[in-house]
């Protein structure tokens, strides 16, 4: 199935956490949020991918060495290339201020293009993630 034919329900409200919605998404916008649901879904948890996932809520109010963020990194690039479509992923990860989790990612999809995805969790572990170009 080609990117334009796909179809699913958002999992994220326009400016708000993750929760479920009823807003339909086609297109880029699915591959993309499939991205951000297994950077924020516990590893053993996804049903179509058992030993998949992380979660990055994990970070907030933490502190972590450069080199152990740069292996969380490199994991959430690897999350991302086992969705469809994904051909490439990388990564801007930091934890800032008073402990919120920034991750900035550049996916790029196989129609070639390259998307900007945004994912922040704030100290209460609120998710929103910003779908660039989709």
């Amino acid at each position: 199935m080609g990117l334009a034919e796909l179809i699913d329900i958002s999992t994220f409200p326009p400016g708000g956490p993750m929760d479920l919605t009823t807003i339909r998404i086609v297109g880029v916008r699915v591959v993309l949020e499939w991205v951000v649901r297994r950077w924020l879904t516990p590893s053993g948890t996804l049903a179509w991918a058992p030993n998949d996932g992380v979660d990055l809520r994990q970070l907030v109010n933490s502190d972590h060495r450069a080199d152990e963020l740069a292996i969380i990194r490199a994991t959430l690039e690897q999350e991302a290339r086992e969705v469809s479509h994904v051909v490439e992923c990388k990564v801007e990860l930091r934890v800032v201020g008073e402990g919120d989790v920034l991750v900035r990612g550049a996916v790029t999809l196989d129609d070639m293009r390259e998307y900007p995805l945004s994912v922040t969790i704030n100290l209460a572990g609120a998710a929103v993630a910003q779908f660039g170009g989709a």
